[in-house]
């Protein structure tokens, strides 16, 4: 299959890798200092987890052409989809896969689908894996495979487009967890996240050194969250029905969270993806005060302290460029 990868930061680096390694015709969009690397090393991953290293060699590219391609996938930081909204209109390609945290994928969808030069299904993911680079090379860490949650940003992926997309990685062992709606799926993770992040800010990205009370306040201020989202709307699966109940389950739940996110992993999953991406994280939280904003008689108390207690954003901005 001949597959366009939009963006060469971590995340697209390693889904190449994959489907390059499935035997797919791959090319990487990206420009800059980037590109030149690419061009000069190839595609060198180091594999942390597994300690080894990696060079494919795809085809290099740094604008959109003519060309057709079966599957595009967009991994590129939330706040700056709208700077590559152009491209994935002008794109050639049936299905156009978006990569990362996303606060509004119904409205990106339709506005891509607006605006598009050639029809189009547009589907969201986010990728159970993560990483950084360090000079020319980007140290990716995943367990196994890796995998991603994929779907329809409102109802179900139809069976001939799912089919499609398994098939770019039949033969990896990368798993493919299908969702029903991805609108919702997306919300509930920025919900969940955000008070991370604040939570990580507010301890200069080091969990380590987060007290047990400000893990609980993060924890009700998920909860918190989960609440907003239910009374617009929007649905929940069990596993954030789980964290939003209030019981002994949700107790062991938030001390089993507190051990995973003082570990490399979690340090991942969370630090180093805030320290990386302060912008993004500030989009996020724009975008979640305007859901707030639907339903001001709600009270958040703590999910308010966590936001008035970290630095503020440009000072952010600036520390974590």
């Amino acid at each position: 299959m001949r597959i366009l990868i939009y963006g060469a930061g971590s995340i697209g680096s390693y889904l190449a890798h994959v489907l390059y390694s499935a035997g797919n015709e791959v090319t990487i969009l990206a420009r800059g200092e980037r590109k030149q690397n690419l061009d000069y090393r190839g595609l060198v991953l180091h594999h942390v987890l597994q300690r080894k290293t990696t060079c494919d060699h795809p085809k290099i590219i740094d604008s959109i052409g003519d060309e057709k391609y079966d599957l595009v996938f967009a991994a590129v930081q939330f706040g700056q989809l709208q700077s590559i909204f152009d491209d994935l209109c002008k794109v050639n390609s049936s299905v156009v896969v978006l990569v990362g945290n996303n606060f509004g994928p119904t409205v990106t969808r339709q506005e891509i689908l607006r605006f598009t030069e050639h029809p189009k299904t547009v589907l969201f993911a986010f990728p159970a894996f993560g990483g950084h680079r360090e000079r020319s090379q980007i140290r990716t860490t995943h367990v196994g495979a890796g995998s991603m949650t994929i779907g329809l940003s409102g109802s179900r992926t139809p069976k001939l487009v799912r089919n499609m997309v398994e098939r770019a990685f039949q033969g990896t062992k990368f798993e493919l967890n299908w969702e029903k709606n991805m609108d919702d799926w997306l919300k509930c993770h920025g919900v969940f996240m955000l008070p991370l992040a604040y939570l990580s800010y507010l301890y200069n990205c080091d969990l380590r050194k987060v007290s047990s009370a400000d893990f609980r306040l993060a924890m009700d201020a998920v909860r918190s969250g989960y609440e907003l989202l239910g009374s617009c709307g929007y649905g929940l699966d069990s596993s954030y029905l789980e964290i939003e109940d209030n019981g002994l389950k949700s107790e062991i739940n938030t001390c089993l969270f507190h051990v995973a996110a003082r570990s490399p992993f979690g340090r991942l999953m969370v630090t180093d993806h805030c320290a990386n991406a302060a912008a993004e994280i500030k989009a996020m939280d724009e975008a979640f005060e305007k859901i707030r904003a639907r339903k001001p008689e709600m009270k958040m108390p703590a999910w308010d302290e966590l936001r008035n207690r970290m630095p503020s954003w440009p000072y952010l901005l600036e520390t974590y460029r």
